[in-house]
């Protein structure tokens, strides 16, 4: 009977896990996660790759949206501005015409450059879509635009004229794009804690350490809470705190979540 008992609990045992099962559908789930919670529409997340290697392959002069808004500029632009001036009243022209909406809200993408229809049809866009279309109108009515941009902001150029709100650093300059500094670093975390929305950020973290902790339930509930903690806690600093101190928040919840992610299995 006792022999029996044991075989038979030995034969209804749970049979140890592969890690190196485990370990390759870590390495596939992560990056599709991250993938699916950032770019929700895998269509945009193919042109946004595009467009990032060229912007002003999306300046689109002969587009019909372009035409029907130029024609309003036409009715109500003063005719006695220069070239110059015609620029800039443009710019602020378009910059009314589109009321800003975050890429998140309007698209569902953390980033989406869309081009001057889909701008013109919903009505709502954020720097990139404006600055195409700017630039696509300025085309249209015989200048010379170019896209510029840094990590955080996009403008339009005509010749030494930028408008549009430019940014003091220039990562991209019309074909080529840079490396950030130090402090456009800094003030785009700042930007994408108080912009980007808080729960789409927890989302993200939460993804990471469930895959990191699968299957092991505990350790993600107690080590995620920990690290949604320190994303909350810096996410405030972005909203109060001056840029030295909040640099100095944002390192240390970073330090808190690398810590607890990279943090070694308890001995059995």
């Amino acid at each position: 009977m006792g022999d029996g008992s044991e075989t038979a609990a030995a034969g209804s045992a749970t049979p140890p896990r592969n890690p190196w099962a485990i370990r390759a559908v870590r390495a596939v789930a992560l990056p599709l996660g991250l993938l699916a919670l950032l770019f929700s529409h895998p269509g945009r997340a193919l042109h946004e790759l595009r467009t990032l290697r060229d912007p002003n392959a999306l300046i689109a002069p002969d587009d019909p949206a372009v035409a029907h808004l130029s024609g309003e500029i036409d009715a109500a632009m003063p005719g006695d501005l220069d070239r110059r001036a015609q620029v800039a009243w443009i710019g602020a022209f378009v910059e009314r015409r589109i009321a800003y909406a975050h890429d998140w809200d309007q698209w569902w993408n953390v980033d989406y450059w869309p081009t001057p229809s889909e701008t013109v049809a919903s009505g709502r866009e954020d720097c990139d879509g404006i600055a195409v279309l700017t630039a696509s109108v300025l085309k249209h009515r015989g200048f010379e635009p170019r896209i510029e941009a840094s990590y955080e902001h996009v403008w339009v150029a005509v010749d030494d004229d930028r408008i549009l709100n430019p940014d003091t650093e220039t990562n991209f300059d019309g074909e080529h794009w840079s490396l950030p500094g130090p402090a456009l670093i800094l003030s785009w975390f700042r930007y994408s804690l108080t912009s980007f929305p808080v729960w789409r950020w927890a989302t993200l973290v939460l993804w990471v350490f469930l895959v990191a902790r699968w299957p092991n339930r505990r350790r993600f509930a107690v080590e995620g809470a920990v690290s949604c903690t320190a994303l909350l806690l810096a996410a405030l600093g972005a909203r109060v705190l001056p840029g030295f101190l909040f640099g100095t928040v944002l390192l240390a919840c970073a330090a808190v979540t690398a810590a607890t992610l990279f943090r070694r299995s308890p001995a059995p």
